[in-house]
């Protein structure tokens, strides 16, 4: 089993991710550019993929300079529910959430206007939704500080439990009982009020048509619960044309 992964670059920038889907038996597609280009290569693929859709609420902002706008991506999420392409294979990425005051509101703002739509009596739309919070490597904390923006945790790689407690308190009221959408995260073990889950999954495996009783986990890093047959579809090691100031590939 081969399950190819777009975490070198974005997919609906680089479309160099197409060529190698014969080899695979199924793509987990990341972007944050659901540009038309892009969904007419995901209808090529629909049986074979899953599609992460980034959307934080910075876009076109000093943190996601060339990021399209929240109101840009979810009228091209509705556009894609509109298509034949299966929308339990579509996942929201806030991705990532900054912790602060104002960051936990912009993640609010974001998750609340989330996208359904209803095609023939049927509701289609985002039941899935994946979060992170944000990492602050030294890099990034070169960039920000470059930008002028305020370092959000200070000299510290990751938050405070008291920003931690602060989100998780949000997310309590974001994922109880009787909520459709149901948020994820990978590699975050002080998240709660969520559910663990690889960026590729044995959920995802069996929403692509395959059996996941053989999957072994591959543990690229404290936490991770991704498979090991992940492969990576895209060449870059560099920050894409987005330029997003928290990116993890240095420049």
């Amino acid at each position: 089993m081969k399950i190819g992964i777009t975490e070198r670059g974005d997919a609906g920038l680089d479309l160099s991710w197409e060529k190698k889907m014969p080899d695979m038996d199924g793509a987990i597609l990341i972007t944050k550019n659901l540009n038309d280009n892009f969904i007419e290569a995901v209808l090529r693929h629909k049986e074979k993929v899953i599609v992460h859709i980034t959307c934080t609420g910075y876009g076109g902002t000093v943190l996601e300079p060339n990021v399209p706008s929240v109101e840009w991506t979810y009228a091209q999420i509705r556009k894609l529910l509109k298509t034949e392409f299966d929308s339990k294979k579509l996942v929201l990425r806030i991705d990532p959430i900054i912790p602060t005051e104002k960051g936990i509101k912009r993640f609010v703002d974001t998750y609340v206007h989330c996208p359904f739509e209803e095609v023939d009596g049927v509701i289609k739309g985002i039941e899935r939704v994946r979060i992170s919070v944000l990492d602050m490597y030294p890099h990034v904390r070169k960039r920000f500080i470059g930008a002028g923006v305020p370092l959000p945790y200070g000299d510290s790689f990751t938050a405070s439990d008291e920003q931690f407690a602060r989100l998780n308190t949000v997310l309590e009221k974001c994922s109880g009982p009787g909520r459709i959408v149901r948020i994820e995260s990978c590699a975050e073990p002080r998240l709660m009020h969520v559910t663990p889950i690889g960026c590729i999954s044995a959920k995802d495996i069996e929403l692509l048509g395959m059996k996941a009783s053989d999957i072994k986990r591959g543990g690229q890093r404290t936490d991770c619960l991704c498979i090991t047959c992940k492969t990576e579809l895209l060449e870059n090691k560099k920050p894409c044309e987005h330029n997003c100031l928290y990116c993890y590939w240095k420049g």
